[in-house]
């Protein structure tokens, strides 16, 4: 359309004047239009960066809250560890009284027996094996107590351990949750 006004404006020698305005003006409204389809495009590349960026933060976000209530899970599975190894502690610390008062008896009755045969001379001998029989089958008894105090002992040491292991494992999933809730901020941060 352009270039047939032009071509009939050729023919003329008074439109000359007019006719390179017409062909500025031409030109200049060519590039404005190149320049819109231009902005055009940047504006839609820009809209689509934006909506991209848009789910990426609203992804960071869902996943930052659930980092926070996993983190949450796992400091209160922490808490109830480190309550089940004080329980043990202090079960361990009763079987280590238990186990040592029942040694101080032992030694005690076998002291008594001691004495006790020196003094039962005098007294009948089947008063004194009786008395022997009966301090010797108390004190299996005890020894038996004090066996099974030192095994239970012993594994409820070793459930302090795996407690004590899986408390180091949750503290540090613990930390590994609030390093990536930390990064996702940084990231809706910037975003």
């Amino acid at each position: 359309m352009a270039t047939e006004v032009l071509q009939e404006l050729d023919g003329i020698q008074d439109m000359d004047r007019f006719r390179n305005i017409y062909i500025k003006l031409n030109q200049q409204f060519q590039a404005s239009y190149e320049s819109e389809k231009q902005l055009v495009t940047k504006c839609n590349e820009l809209n689509e960066t934006i909506y991209t960026n848009e789910t990426r933060v609203k992804a960071a976000i869902f996943l930052a809250k659930e980092d926070e209530r996993t983190i949450n899970i796992l400091k209160k599975e922490v808490d109830k560890a480190w309550i089940l190894v004080d329980k043990v502690k202090e079960r361990e610390l009763d079987h280590k009284k238990i186990i040592e008062d029942l040694k101080n008896q032992l030694d005690t009755q076998n002291k008594n027996q001691e004495g006790a045969s020196c003094v039962d001379q005098v007294a009948n001998n089947s008063d004194v094996e009786r008395l022997n029989e009966e301090l010797k089958k108390e004190c299996e008894e005890k020894t038996q107590i004090i066996k099974e105090l030192e095994t239970q002992n012993i594994s409820e040491v070793e459930q302090i351990q795996m407690l004590q292991s899986d408390i180091n494992k949750l503290e540090l999933e613990v930390q590994e949750g609030i390093n990536e809730n930390q990064q996702l901020q940084e990231i809706k941060e910037e975003n």
